[in-house]
């Protein structure tokens, strides 16, 4: 190593405490863990590992975190109702749980291209809001919603069309007849080149409303998204997001929002969040068993993904409405 890359490296790390530290005092901004994001999928996605760990590490991911931080929403839902955890959960949870989990797979089983539309529309303003929260901006605030929505379709963008080709084999899978397809096939490199480069015109607000530093994290998360939504398969590309950018940020702001409110930690959440889990386990199995014995020509991978829409429909209104009641704790 040259003396001069050394110096940079030693004033990196000399630094970087009160680096963290300035950051530190921003609600729920978790530079710390943003961090350790961010070196972990970096290690992925430039190291030569073997394709059984690889799937095995994306399936950690996305079921050990991604299906869990998911699997406390009757908790959310008694913050919301009840201002407690305490209180025993209400059958209203279980009927609009049910109802909206099935009305969106009516919506599936009706109209495919509808559903798949606002699955992404829905899970791009989540995935803006678990990202973009701590922005000192009132939840309802118009700006801030497109704000979710702008960022989170961007990333989406990128992740999918980051492996174009496999992206559209599971789509082809439920839309064998779709006519917008090989569009996508032939222009995918170049909707992923304009989804990153709309997803760094966000940056200017981080600098705006939270100044430097705040803004260089947020950049760099967003090249190390497009570096490994690239240079990997499909499945590692959404397990590192799903899992660590999404699900873990969204179960670190339950636990810290909840805690200043009632007596909540990651015990309390790995406890209550098991029977709901195991419950959403059973629910995708049952949805597999279903395609097989309906001999549909969907691939496990698609109907995996409509699984989640699903669950991600009730999950997404209990998760906006906690962030609006519980935006500034």
């Amino acid at each position: 190593m040259m003396r001069g890359e050394f110096h940079s490296l030693l004033i990196f790390f000399s630094t970087y405490p009160l680096f963290v530290k300035s950051l530190s005092s921003i609600s729920h901004f978790y530079p710390v863990t943003r961090i350790i994001i961010v070196l972990f999928a970096l290690f992925i996605s430039i190291t030569p590992l073997p394709n059984t760990l690889l799937q095995i590490i994306s399936i950690v991911l996305i079921l050990g975190i991604g299906i869990m931080h998911g699997a406390t929403d009757h908790v959310l839902f008694l913050m919301n109702e009840c201002d407690t955890i305490k209180h025993k959960i209400p059958k209203l949870f279980f009927t609009r749980y049910f109802l909206l989990l099935g009305a969106m797979g009516f919506i599936w089983w009706l109209a495919p291209l509808p559903a798949l539309i606002i699955f992404l529309a829905i899970s791009a303003y989540h995935f803006g809001q678990t990202q973009l929260q701590y922005l000192p901006m009132r939840e309802k605030h118009l700006g801030k919603k497109i704000l979710y929505l702008f960022w989170g379709a961007s990333v989406l963008g990128m992740l999918i069309f980051g492996s174009t080709e496999t992206s559209v084999n599971l789509l082809q899978s439920a839309f064998p007849n779709a006519q917008w397809l090989p569009f996508l096939l032939d222009n995918g490199q170049w909707i992923f080149g304009i989804s990153f480069v709309t997803s760094l015109l966000t940056i200017p607000i981080f600098a705006y409303k939270l100044g430097a530093k705040a803004s260089i994290i947020e950049g760099v998360e967003l090249l190390i998204i497009a570096l490994f939504s690239y240079s990997t398969d499909l499945l590692i590309s959404f397990a590192l997001f799903f899992g660590l950018w999404h699900s873990l940020r969204a179960t670190q702001l339950q636990i810290g929002k909840i805690a200043r409110h009632d007596a909540y930690n990651l015990k309390h959440f790995i406890i209550q969040s098991l029977p709901f889990f195991v419950i959403s386990l059973f629910g995708i199995g049952l949805l597999y068993m279903a395609g097989f014995y309906f001999q549909q020509q969907i691939v496990p991978e698609m109907l995996f993904l409509i699984a989640i829409s699903m669950l991600s429909m009730p999950h997404i209104i209990i998760y906006d409405k906690f962030f609006s009641k519980f935006q500034y704790s």
